[in-house]
């Protein structure tokens, strides 16, 4: 992850439907709009990824769902940078507000959450 910029996860893309599935390097799957097939890197921005209590059921339409550690917390100005790490490293913006009402702090176990939409992927 790429803590000025976006997250950017390494897989495999298939055609599934009308989106791409990419199975992760690692473990996990996630869908993009983007067409693509073969060796990918999946690129989305911080603050597309919301950070939910960790649960089995969606709370939004968000189509990605990866069950992630946290492990950093970090103040930047009015905004939070929060590090996670699944099968790969990934990193959300937040407010403050919302990470204090999350009660987000190293060791928490939450899930990141982003669209199809916000996905995009480049051959590798």
């Amino acid at each position: 992850a790429d803590l000025t910029g976006s997250v950017v996860l390494a897989g495999t893309a298939r055609a599934d439907g009308e989106l791409t599935a990419v199975d992760l390097d690692g473990g996990g799957t996630v869908a993009s709009t983007d067409s693509a097939v073969g060796p990918v890197a999946v690129t989305v921005h911080p603050w597309e990824i919301a950070v939910e209590p960790g649960g089995p059921e969606p709370v939004g339409s968000a189509r990605n769902r990866l069950a992630v550690t946290v492990t950093s917390v970090t103040m930047i100005g009015n905004r939070v940078r929060v590090g996670m790490m699944g099968s790969q490293p990934l990193v959300a913006e937040l407010t403050a507000i919302a990470s204090d009402g999350l009660g987000l702090a190293p060791g928490a176990h939450v899930v990141a959450a982003f669209k199809a939409t916000a996905t995009r992927l480049v051959p590798r």
